[in-house]
């Protein structure tokens, strides 16, 4: 019967935790769902030889 009541009670503080990710004006889905943004926000390294290297 314990386990039952703790599993269930997990479930349901899962739930009721990401219910507020998906309903907030800003997520994280907006930025990290748009290529176009991700790009902008890295920029790529620059490929050089260093001394000693090889």
């Amino acid at each position: 019967m314990k386990k039952a009541t703790f599993g269930s009670s997990l479930i349901l503080i899962a739930l009721v935790g990401t219910g507020s990710a998906y309903a907030a004006a800003s997520s994280c889905l907006d930025c990290h769902g748009n290529i176009e943004t991700m790009k902008s926000m890295v920029s790529m390294p620059v490929a050089s030889s260093a001394e000693g290297e090889g």
